[in-house]
């Protein structure tokens, strides 16, 4: 048997098939097997049994295989531990031989169809739903020490093995196994499964209420003498601390009658007050019960903000009047502001244990809830805007991962939330958050945020008054000025978004004797180095056209090189907004004419010499603002994106909307395109 199991040629991979009793039928004392494959054992009545085996079996390859001898028999039997794999279908079915063979259908799922069930809407509902249910199953049967999941078992358990793989851990009747094993639908299967948990659960739940009868009947007997007892010692030792206990008990009972929690918590937290009268103020879970009950009793479940009716003018006048002042925090207190709720910050940096978010379990020792709800106790409504900070700055350690946990906290309904570095937060985190960016400031907003907030709290934190030091609006020192920079021609103004906001990139280029390469330096990124060899290639194809002066060839590289350098080059730079400004430079250097030191531009561009829309025009119009350039070149494209600029900062610059690589060049130089006169363009 050992030496056939292992040596078939699938290496240990069997068939599982349940067999049916069925009632016993008279038969021939002769009569042999059926197709079905029935067997039995005749008895002197000529009564055969009947077997059925069923139509649907699990393949399963075979762990371990353990051979034990009866004694003082000498019946030898074995023991066989199964890894099941797939359903099949039993298509014929033959029990001659050593051991009954089949010719079978697989009925496993392809990955197509794996990959369709878990995007499925009903099928993830289904999940969610049973989740829930066999959570609160394995609960129950933890304070019976009969589990045998836990909670992150369960949940990374892909959607079509949650039926299967947390039902057969629990006991059942044969008829219950053989319907789940016949359910190939993983909708039919996992609302079968919900079913069987469902009536496990409400079997726990009549068990445990009979049970508390019970030991309430018991308690009431017991009771009695135990008190007298008790009584009679504490007379003895003098002690009133007993009946401070029971004191502070029925205060606390009274709080938790007053805090007009929703029935089912209700009924919940009477079941810990009785647990808690049963216990001795020294035993360990006295405490924790304690602070529980507390917690329950002191969070606001009725207890909420009057909201102003919606008036948007309101609000837009209560946001006006905080202007100078914006930022996350006082952004998200201003809103509460308008709404007429309290406001709530809840900073999460730094934070590793997932508990912190969650909330302990009631047996850990010194157990705490989660910081979000222990926000609405100290808020004391249940509707505050709630700004939860620094999520970007969640950690990670041992102690379990507090991002995910607080994907589970969140609901989609209720998550304004704000960041600062939205690529640190996990996808399906950020999903369940509206991402409000803050765009850089323009320079009469960080003015007035500097003489009406900042230089004010330091004058107070110092005991100073503005008598004693006084801060001018007007700079003393100037650097805005641009024209010392453009001091030779190959140097252009271009404009950059960093996530800090807009600046201000110049670009040099030289020529220099060489063997026709390109170099580049400045910690450019692989986007931006596609961008300059895109320009030179834009550049050397319009040799011709242009006519560039003292380029009597095609190949502009000849017996020179070329080198473009992006100052600051300890800030890495990447992305495709610099390729007119690289043209330009090119131009600028083949022609020896000086760039306008006035004009600034931004733009990404094609082979063909089209110009395409960038992102991050209002904070790098800004940045063009701050340092004193008076036009900006922008795509024709992202004339949109203008209306979001102030006008107090449109109305001293002149912007350039162009369509081409020409217009660019055109308005780029003094006089226009170098070339515009001997050019055919």
């Amino acid at each position: 048997m050992e030496q056939e199991l292992w040596q078939r040629e699938k290496k240990g991979l069997i068939g599982v098939l349940a067999v049916r009793d069925v009632k016993a039928a008279s038969v021939p004392a002769t009569g042999g097997g059926t197709n079905s494959g029935e067997q039995g054992k005749q008895d002197g009545k000529n009564q055969r049994k009947r077997i059925e085996w069923c139509q649907r079996g699990v393949a399963a390859r075979a762990l371990h295989i353990f051979r034990n001898v009866e004694k003082p028999s000498g019946r030898v039997t074995y023991t066989v531990v199964l890894e099941g794999l797939c359903r099949f279908s039993v298509q014929e079915l033959s029990t001659g031989g050593t051991y009954c063979t089949a010719r079978v259908s697989h009925l496993k799922l392809t990955k197509p169809e794996l990959e369709q069930a878990e995007q499925d809407p009903e099928l993830i509902t289904l999940s969610r739903q049973f989740k829930a249910t066999a959570m609160e199953l394995i609960s129950v049967r933890e304070k019976e020490q009969k589990t045998v999941f836990n909670c992150k078992d369960l949940e990374t358990l892909p959607v079509h093995l949650l039926a299967d793989a947390f039902v057969s851990s629990f006991e059942m009747s044969f008829e219950d196994q053989i319907s789940m094993l016949y359910l190939d639908d993983l909708k039919g299967r996992l609302s079968k499964a919900n079913e069987l948990v469902e009536r496990h659960l409400q079997s726990f739940r009549v068990e445990e209420k009979i049970t508390q009868k019970v030991e309430g009947q018991l308690s009431i007997e017991k009771e009695f003498p135990l008190r007298e007892q008790k009584r009679a010692i504490k007379e003895e030792l003098d002690d009133n601390d007993d009946d401070e206990d029971e004191d502070d008990v029925a205060a606390l009972q009274r709080k938790m009658q007053n805090a007009e929690m929703p029935p089912n918590v209700w009924k919940h937290a009477q079941r810990e007050l009785r647990q808690l009268r049963k216990m001795e103020p020294q035993q360990p879970g006295y405490s924790s019960s304690r602070v529980y009950l507390e917690l329950l009793a002191d969070l606001p479940w009725q207890k909420a903000s009057e909201e102003h009716q919606l008036n948007l003018r309101a609000a837009k006048e209560r946001l006006d009047s905080d202007h100078y002042g914006v930022g996350k925090t006082s952004l998200a207190s201003s809103i509460a502001a308008a709404l007429g709720r309290k406001f709530l910050r809840a900073s999460l940096g730094g934070v590793k244990d997932e508990a912190d978010i969650r909330g302990h379990r009631r047996t850990y020792l010194g157990s705490m809830p989660g910081r979000l709800i222990e926000g609405f106790k100290t808020v004391g409504v249940n509707n505050p805007v709630m700004l939860l900070d620094e999520i970007d700055k969640l950690g990670t350690d041992v102690r379990g991962d507090p991002a995910s946990a607080l994907l589970e906290v969140l609901d989609p309904e209720q998550n304004k939330t704000f960041n600062d570095q939205a690529q640190l937060i996990p996808p399906p985190l950020l999903d369940r958050m509206e991402v409000i960016e803050l765009p850089g400031y323009t320079p009469e907003e960080k003015l007035r945020i500097a003489m009406q907030h900042l230089i004010p709290k330091v004058l107070d934190q110092h005991g100073l008054s503005s008598d004693y030091l006084q801060i001018p609006e007007p700079p003393i020192f100037d650097d805005r000025e641009t024209s010392e920079h453009i001091v030779a021609p190959g140097i252009t103004v271009g404009l950059v978004w960093t996530s800090f906001g807009g600046e201000v990139q110049f670009v040099e280029a030289i020529a220099m004797a060489g063997k026709g390469e390109l170099h580049l330096t400045g910690q450019l990124g692989d986007v931006i180095k596609e961008s300059a060899h895109l320009a030179l290639t834009w550049v050397r194809s319009r040799v011709a056209d242009l006519k560039i002066s003292g380029v009597g060839e095609m190949n502009l590289l000849e017996n020179r090189d070329i080198h473009i350098h992006f100052p600051a080059g300890a800030v890495p730079k990447d992305g495709p907004s610099a390729g007119v400004t690289l043209v330009t430079s090119l131009v600028s250097l083949f022609s020896q004419k000086k760039v306008r030191s006035d004009t600034a531009m931004t733009g990404e561009m094609t082979l063909r010499g089209l110009v395409l829309p960038v992102g991050g025009i209002k904070d790098k119009v800004l940045a063009a603002h701050r340092h004193g350039i008076k036009r900006v070149i922008l795509p024709q494209r992202n004339l949109k994106d203008l209306v979001e600029i102030p006008q107090s900062v449109i109305a001293g610059m002149e912007i350039l909307l162009v369509k081409r690589i020409e217009d660019v060049l055109e308005q780029a130089f003094e006089g226009g395109n170098p070339w515009k006169q001997q050019s055919k363009l």
